[in-house]
């Protein structure tokens, strides 16, 4: 027999959540929520992600920032723009700029460089990156190592 909780679907929701979930921030992330936000950053789906950075169930700079990880891996620069105030652009080494920078899309290049260290890169991400890249960064004041 199946019994009723009061409030419905939603305090049942809410009660194998807390239940579900360890404590702290994680507590209050919702993994479909998360990866809808990931999914749209790497679509490029700027509506969706405002929408999903009002939701409280979302953690934006969650998973070492992937979202915006995915944004500027595929040029989403607009989503990246979003995303940026509620992420952290040095999560990962740098890795949103890296991204950018080793799939030719400048102008998300443009957007992180100021945010980001390339100080902590190694010398094989800076020979995957496309030499008019390398420029990009240089101009833009990172120093590549050894030149």
């Amino acid at each position: 027999m199946v019994r009723s909780v009061a409030g419905g679907l939603t305090a049942l929701h809410s009660l194998v959540r807390l239940k579900a979930q360890p404590e702290g921030m994680e507590a209050r992330m919702n993994p479909h929520l998360q990866r809808m936000l990931c999914d749209a950053a790497w679509d490029g789906d700027a509506r969706l992600i405002e929408a999903l950075l009002n939701d409280p169930d979302v953690i934006p700079g969650a998973h070492h920032s992937t979202a915006l990880v995915h944004a500027a891996h595929r040029g989403k620069t607009r989503c990246a723009e979003l995303l940026l105030p509620v992420s952290d652009p040095q999560a990962r080494n740098a890795e949103p700029l890296w991204r950018a920078a080793r799939y030719r899309r400048a102008a998300c290049v443009r957007l992180l460089a100021p945010l980001s260290d390339t100080t902590h890169w190694a010398r094989w991400q800076w020979d995957e990156l496309p030499s008019a890249m390398t420029a990009l960064l240089v101009r833009l004041g990172k120093e590549v190592p050894g030149q």
